[in-house]
């Protein structure tokens, strides 16, 4: 974000859309080579990775105006802030939640094959980027950023109550409509960590 020419609302959607997009092919790349063995997702993460080391040291360079670097102290500090600690708050329970559908939750699913659980992910990634690139745009013209950040964490917990109650196959419908909540609170967090404060980015 801090390398973007085009403002932090470009950067934040690109950013966005990459993560969407790494987020609905790898379980669908992740469960078609699961399904041939277990160490091929693996293989193929590190062989995605080696292309991202080759890109950033072939492409990406430094800033021309570095920012100040700043100490572990410095983050202790930034606590004194309240918005700012609110914000680290309200997203660390958050997080909670993201990683208990994206980590967890497969692991309440043996009967499924990987290809499946893959399929399923796949939808629930398209969800994430299509709300955390487009429909959190449209919604924010109508409503302001903590409001929507509200209703968004109500319809959040009313999927995952409903999931801690489901059983076998119910559990894959409410993973995959998680994921339009998933990608308003992506976004949402991400734009509220840049603006709450007068504290440097990083």
């Amino acid at each position: 974000m801090g390398l973007s020419a085009n403002g932090i609302g470009a950067a934040i959607t690109l950013y966005e859309a990459a993560l969407g997009l790494g987020i609905t092919s790898g379980p669908l790349v992740g469960g078609f080579l699961g399904s041939m063995s277990w160490r091929y997702p693996f293989f193929g993460t590190a062989t995605l990775m080696a292309v991202g080391f080759l890109f950033t040291w072939q492409i990406v360079s430094e800033p021309a105006r570095r920012e100040k670097p700043h100490m572990a102290r410095n983050i202790l500090q930034a606590r004194g802030n309240r918005a700012v600690l609110t914000n680290a708050l309200i997203g660390l329970s958050y997080s909670y939640a993201f990683f208990t559908i994206l980590g967890y939750s497969p692991l309440t699913l043996p009967h499924v094959f990987a290809v499946n659980l893959g399929l399923t992910y796949f939808a629930w990634g398209i969800l994430v980027a299509f709300s955390s690139v487009y429909l959190i745009n449209m919604l924010v013209r109508h409503m302001n950023s903590v409001t929507l950040l509200i209703l968004n964490s109500t319809g959040l917990v009313i999927v995952l109550g409903l999931a801690g109650t489901a059983g076998g196959s119910q559990l894959l419908p409410l993973i995959v409509i998680s994921g339009l909540f998933c990608g308003m609170a992506n976004a949402l967090f991400t734009t509220l960590a840049m603006e709450v404060s007068t504290l440097p980015r990083s």
